[in-house]
């Protein structure tokens, strides 16, 4: 995080430096960059909806692909 700051800040002027560093420390904050946070998210939204569980063992044949994909589309964003 401090060497993004600090490559980044000739390209900004001295008194938006303080932005900058704000900003990028909550980007890197995000969940976007918290692997946790979304593995967690990730499996709490499986525990309710199990029907986003990928299918284990052999391939599935078309039909329970279709299935899958009807039951999936019931799933709030």
């Amino acid at each position: 995080m401090l060497f993004s700051v600090e490559t980044l800040k000739d390209a900004f002027d001295v008194i938006d430096v303080p932005k900058l560093e704000e900003e990028v420390s909550r980007l890197f904050r995000s969940n976007a960059f918290n692997m946790t946070e979304r593995r967690l998210h990730e499996e709490e939204r499986i525990k309710l909806y199990p029907q986003l569980q990928d299918l284990p063992g052999k391939p599935p044949s078309d039909e329970e692909i279709k299935k899958k994909l009807l039951l999936r589309a019931r799933v709030p964003k």
